[in-house]
């Protein structure tokens, strides 16, 4: 049903083409819905905001694992050593985990002076970056060096 903004009375389907309300007089009433004009809109709101969530985070989900833990050691491995101009090879590994992504240390020892490099790998959605790990703690994360882990997987 619908009804005259000005009064609120419902106003018969009859007499809706006409330009005068013919409870209250208003010329050229502002007509509406009744409440039922707010349900559908609000139901379609709210099916779209359904959908996006679910689909936001299946795709968080997907991203987070797309690689194996034997994937991610080798990309960290690559990625470090092109970070430092280093072979792959000489590259090591330890404390692997999995806390929103995968974090592996990986190190190296530089054959001139016989010393420890450590830094750490993170693989999050899809992206790798990686920080320094001296004694006194970690170092900053490399955002400027973040690149797509796809480019180190296959290396």
């Amino acid at each position: 049903m619908k009804k005259c903004k000005r009064c609120g009375k419902d106003i018969p389907e009859s007499k809706l083409n006409n330009s005068i309300c013919s409870e209250c007089q208003f010329k050229e009433p502002d007509i509406q819905y009744g409440k039922m004009q707010y349900i559908i809109p609000i139901a379609i709101i709210l099916i779209i905001s359904v959908i996006l969530l679910s689909s936001g985070s299946n795709s968080n989900t997907n991203s987070q694992k797309s690689v194996s833990q034997a994937e991610a050691i080798q990309a960290c491995k690559s990625y470090i050593a092109d970070q430092f101009g280093r072979s792959k090879n000489i590259m090591r590994h330890k404390n692997v985990k999995f806390i929103d992504g995968f974090s592996v240390e990986i190190y190296y020892t530089r054959t001139s002076d016989n010393s420890v490099w450590r830094n750490i790998c993170r693989i999050k959605n899809d992206k790798i970056i990686w920080a320094g790990l001296f004694s006194d703690g970690q170092g900053r994360w490399r955002y400027e060096d973040e690149e797509p882990v796809k480019n180190y997987l296959l290396n």
